[in-house]
């Protein structure tokens, strides 16, 4: 299980934002003291350092941004739970899935939230982001084997095919989704492969489903 408090994480970026802040000020502050006067070579590598530092904890903040975002909207669509009297949002990672990097978490966390999106199969996607926000994170991410695997695994094989416009040039996700399938299926072993492929060929092999078939042709 992942256990993440919203509230008590923003205090603790806003305490960092404060402290590149003021590193920020006090390196703009050295700089222009010394604008008549050539600054020591010392001097002005060690504020180079404090600059490339500053810009790191910006880089990392926003990605904890990031994944807190994208957690706090797995809650809203259900698929993590918020205990209002700790504060706390809690979802289950599930076994075979490394999320021990942030990289990694935000990529299992924003393919299970696209997922998630796409198989709701309503207008109003829960999330509440707009399917073309959806359809854009797709092609950001399709190359990610995390973000791929976890797409699929969450979508389902079997529901591929039924994803949009069943009017292979109106569906805008078929030829996006045939990406992600071709990244996650690098990571299968042959008998996960084989379970898949019998899955997704099963969406379209009874006669009610054959309108789906050009939708799997523009997948592969």
């Amino acid at each position: 299980k992942v256990y993440l408090n919203p509230s008590k994480l923003d205090e603790k970026l806003s305490t960092v934002d404060l402290f590149r802040s003021s590193v920020e000020s006090a390196c703009s502050l050295i700089r222009n003291h010394y604008t008549q006067d050539p600054i020591r070579e010392e001097l002005s590598s060690c504020l180079d350092n404090f600059s490339k530092a500053g810009q790191g904890l910006l880089l990392r903040t926003d990605e904890i941004r990031r994944i807190k975002k994208n957690i706090e909207q797995l809650n809203s669509t259900g698929v993590a739970a918020f205990d209002s009297a700790t504060g706390q949002i809690t979802f289950e990672v599930p076994d075979g899935v490394d999320v021990d990097t942030p990289k990694n978490l935000e990529m299992w966390s924003q393919g299970t939230l696209d997922a998630n999106d796409l198989r709701s199969g309503e207008s109003k996607l829960p999330s509440g982001r707009s399917i073309d926000q959806v359809r854009e994170s797709m092609k950001l991410n399709k190359d990610d084997s995390i973000y791929a695997s976890t797409f699929i695994d969450r979508v389902g094989p079997e529901n591929l095919t039924k994803i949009g416009d069943q009017n292979p040039v109106i569906n805008k996700e078929a030829s996006t989704i045939g990406e992600i399938l071709a990244t996650a299926s690098q990571t299968w072993d042959k008998e996960k492969s084989k379970r898949n492929a019998d899955l997704i060929i099963g969406s379209v092999d009874d006669k009610s489903e054959w309108d789906r078939i050009p939708i799997l042709n523009e997948m592969i």
